[in-house]
This record gives C-alpha cells, sequence and structure tokens, in this order.
C-alpha cells in the first residue's frame, strides 16, 4: 500500500454499484491530507461513516467513529487537513428530507 500521503482524493478502494438499476452506491474513499471536496450535493441523500482521521465542514469536525445521514438535497464542501478514510453511501435515503425550519 503506498504512504498515506500519496494518497489521491476520493480514490475509491471499492465501489458497489448498478448503473441500470440505479441503486445506492457505496464505497470506500481515501482522502489526502489537505484535500477540499467543493461543494457536492447528494440527491438521494447520504450516509458518511468517517474510519479514521479527520473530516470537515462548515458544520463541524468528525472525527473517526463518527457516522452521518445527509437528507436528499443536502450539499457537504468538506475537507481534511490530516487525511481520512471514509465510507460514503448515496442515495439510500430518499425519504430523508431535511427540515425547512
Amino acid at each position: 500500500m503506498p504512504p498515506f500521503e500519496a494518497w489521491l482524493p476520493y480514490r475509491p478502494v471499492s465501489v458497489v454499484q448498478n448503473t441500470h438499476l440505479k441503486l445506492p452506491i457505496s464505497r470506500l474513499e481515501r482522502w489526502a491530507p489537505g484535500v477540499r471536496s467543493g461543494p457536492r450535493e447528494f440527491d438521494g441523500g447520504a450516509e458518511i461513516f468517517v474510519i479514521e482521521g479527520e473530516l470537515a465542514d462548515t458544520m463541524g469536525r468528525y472525527a473517526a467513529g463518527t457516522w452521518l445521514r445527509l437528507p436528499v438535497g443536502s450539499v457537504m464542501d468538506a475537507a481534511s487537513e490530516t487525511g481520512c478514510r471514509l465510507y460514503l453511501k448515496t442515495g439510500a435515503l430518499p425519504g430523508l428530507r431535511a427540515s425547512s425550519e
């Protein structure tokens, strides 16, 4: 395995998907230190589990062991100063909607 510093942003380690049936996509992502994703919209919602390292956005910092559930239409502009590894599942939360309050 290459050293952590050599990891590429959003490099999928494992992807499970079926694009013909529009099923949810699950994958592991490794982020190199200093990576910023830019705004990412999750049309079908998303679940993110931080396996190691730290992920941050405008709402806070998420250490290893943090599980995030993002409702349909959520936009996340994330970054990782230290680098991180995370599990990302998109499209599996179509019934979970953000509160308008």
